[in-house]
């Protein structure tokens, strides 16, 4: 007799906290990874050793496991091409998950550039930029370069003033890119906020957001120092603009049902610009450590899997206490207010001798 099972697209570290939570509420899961020592898999009933980048034999695989397992929902903490194989397992299997035609927009930053612009959805200027770096940039400086398909997080992402150093800063940029474009942009002075929802039937339900605290440094380079939340913009008209800016976009897509992290640059007026869609279910620091601390416990791994096999809905406006977490050190400290963490991340830039440039965000938003 067929038991029910949430499939799982990889079983690394970051697929290991769903994996466990699935077990625990009662799921088989039967996972797919080209590592066959994955620590995932000591959880798994079924064990699939092939890559995750393999769409069409993952989806064979999985057809012929069909007499055991009773499909229930499929997650995927991942990005880049891992993401295809997931809309295919998705849509092979009826179940919930990122729609095809969304699939560019989360994993290429030009085409969601490019998207915004068509829908008339403010997002920065730009243009996506091959290798040879022959396509010229007829943009004013400052330019924001970084990888056009994102393979690791804010790798070769740079803010570049001069021509000079342009070209260097693209060629950086596509080598770390997964289709080896880099994608360059105007460069929006303001603070970066992240925002989590749950996407069905073309409606977006906002579920929290946070701060990232975002570090540039003497040579242009990114670095991300720290989360903070809530989000200064919670409660607030930026907040708002938020909402609105992810209802636009997911009201092209009616038929998905999906967690999307929406990325935006706001200004100093409270104006709010694209720059990233995600669809990883978040990072291990903020999922995994910061969200149950600030929470108080709350496991927000039971609520994605209950969300994706149509079991229930996701807690909607979280509730965060006030909360830093330092990159990369780990170290959460919880605080009496939001203002007051950006005190600390003040002090944390002041302690690097000034190698470190970061705009007030709290001045933003009071």
């Amino acid at each position: 007799m067929a038991q029910d099972a949430v499939i799982s697209i990889g079983a690394g570290a970051s697929q290991l906290p769903l994996i466990k939570t699935a077990k625990q509420m009662g799921y088989r899961v039967v996972a797919v990874d080209r590592n066959a020592s994955a620590p995932g898999f000591e959880w798994s009933d079924e064990k699939c050793i092939m890559s995750t980048h393999d769409t069409v034999n993952v989806v064979a695989e999985l057809g012929l496991l069909q007499e055991r397992y009773r499909y229930k929902g499929v997650v995927a903490r991942t990005v880049g091409k891992a993401l295809f194989t997931a809309s295919a397992v998705a849509e092979k299997f009826r179940l919930p998950g990122i729609e095809k035609n969304v699939l560019p927009l989360v994993t290429e930053k030009s085409a969601l550039r490019e998207f915004c612009h068509k829908n008339n959805i403010v997002a920065p200027q730009g243009v996506r930029i091959k290798k040879d770096g022959h396509t010229p940039v007829l943009l004013r400086f400052p330019l924001v370069v970084k990888p056009d398909f994102t393979v690791i997080g804010k790798k070769n992402i740079s803010i570049v003033r001069d021509k000079a150093y342009l070209l260097s800063a693209i060629t950086a940029a596509c080598a770390v890119s997964g289709n080896q474009y880099a994608e360059v942009e105007t460069y929006v002075d303001g603070a970066d906020v992240s925002s989590l929802f749950f996407v069905e039937e073309g409606k977006a339900t906002f579920l929290y957001s946070w701060d990232e605290l975002i570090g540039i440094d003497e040579k242009g380079g990114i670095e991300g120092l720290g989360i903070s939340v809530p989000s200064m913009t919670a409660q607030s008209g930026v907040e708002e603009k938020i909402k609105n800016i992810m209802g636009n976009i997911v009201s092209h897509f009616p038929k998905m049902t999906a967690f999307l992290i929406l990325s935006c640059r706001v200004g100093k007026k409270g104006e709010s610009y694209v720059i990233e869609l995600h669809a990883d279910l978040g990072g291990e620091q903020v999922m995994d450590r910061l969200i149950p601390k600030a929470t108080r416990g709350i496991n927000y791994f039971a609520e994605i899997i209950r969300a994706l096999t149509r079991s229930g809905h996701p807690v909607k406006n979280l509730v965060c206490a006030p909360s830093l977490l330092f990159l990369p050190s780990g170290e959460i400290i919880q605080q009496e207010s939001v203002e007051k963490n950006f005190d600390r991340f003040a002090a944390l830039i002041r302690a690097r001798g000034g190698k470190i440039r970061q705009i007030p965000h709290y001045m933003l938003f009071s």
